[in-house]
């Protein structure tokens, strides 16, 4: 198969830090654990569709029980020569249970997905998920496999 089919869809990340980060990622991809969804909007107060950064900031605010937990959403492209890693925020329960509280938005169906916390502080994760939006406004970081045959 082609090298070029491989790495269809694939954008090289915009800087060292950031392609250090997107190896790192790679590397402890075994870590990732699966977060359910649970719906917590109430009338007072309900999340917006795809604002997970401000939705877990919000939630933590008002619940200060909970606790924001920073990281990113693993993207397996089964069939391509990377993967594919999306910033994301989920918080933590008093039971230290992850929650993703953040809606999908209309077109996207719910799914399990992976997420990998960051083992950054807060101001380096937020840091270097601002240097990505100012290159990709797609929040994500895409690491290309070392060899063809890993996934």
């Amino acid at each position: 198969m082609n090298a070029m089919l491989l790495l269809f869809g694939y954008e090289p990340p915009p800087s060292d830090a950031l392609r250090d980060h997107a190896r790192a990622l790679y590397e402890r991809r075994q870590e990732g654990v699966i977060v359910p969804e649970v719906d917590v909007g109430t009338d007072v107060w309900r999340p917006v569709p795809q604002d997970c950064h401000g939705n877990c900031e919000a939630w933590c605010e008002r619940n200060p029980e909970y606790q924001l937990v920073r990281g990113w959403i693993l993207m397996p492209l089964l069939g391509l020569a990377y993967s594919r890693f999306l910033s994301h925020s989920v918080v933590r329960r008093p039971d230290h249970v992850l929650i993703d509280m953040t809606p999908r938005g209309p077109l996207r169906k719910p799914a399990p997905y992976l997420f990998l916390a960051t083992i950054l502080s807060n101001d380096k994760y937020e840091a270097l998920v601002t240097d990505l939006y100012k290159a990709s406004e797609a929040g994500f970081l895409d690491h290309q496999h070392p060899r063809l045959n890993d996934d």
